[in-house]
């Protein structure tokens, strides 16, 4: 599963260029909105702030998993666990600004939707993976996202290699055996 963890890097940076466009665009429309009332015009976009909040959040905590995971093997921030459940609840925040009714500003509802969409795509991808791995007996969530058994290893989707016996047949039982015990 070398394709995911090059993947989790490009998402991730991808995540954090999108967050700081809209952490501009955004401090721009709340700059605008101060101009026009020193100018007694109308307001502008109210959700701009909630734009900013979670574009500095994304980029204070995305940007230390992705700069700790290369420098530091064994760091919290790059664990399973602590990657599925934030990053699980960064595309939540994503999705709240997205239904907070900004449909006036386009730029930045397509950037929150891109960051969305690929943020969530990652995450359930993370947790379907992790939760495979527990399933087979791999010790997964408190490891590493690159040293992860089930995803470090190419054939980490494949069947076990042993097979698995049902209780009361030995393990040189055959097919034809096993219709015999039962008759």
């Amino acid at each position: 599963m070398v394709f995911l963890l090059v993947a989790r890097k490009v998402v991730l940076s991808f995540s954090v260029v999108l967050a700081f466009a809209i952490l501009v665009l955004s401090s721009l429309l709340i700059y605008a909105d101060n101009v026009n009332r020193m100018l007694e015009l109308p307001n502008g976009n109210a959700t701009a702030a909630l734009a900013v909040g979670a574009s500095v959040i994304h980029m204070c905590t995305i940007l230390p998993m992705l700069v700790l995971d290369l420098i530091k093997r064994r760091c919290i921030l790059s664990t399973v666990l602590v990657e599925a459940i934030w990053l699980w609840v960064m595309w939540i925040m994503w999705l709240a600004w997205l239904s907070s009714g900004c449909y006036k500003v386009k730029f930045l509802e397509i950037f929150c939707f891109i960051n969305w969409i690929q943020l969530m795509i990652y995450t359930n991808t993370l947790f379907t993976l992790a939760v495979i791995g527990h399933l087979r007996g791999q010790p997964i969530w408190m490891s590493s996202v690159r040293d992860a058994p089930i995803l470090s290893s190419p054939l980490a989707l494949t069947m076990p290699s042993e097979p698995q016996f049902k209780p009361g047949f030995s393990h040189s039982t055959t097919i034809s055996n096993a219709i015999n015990y039962t008759t």
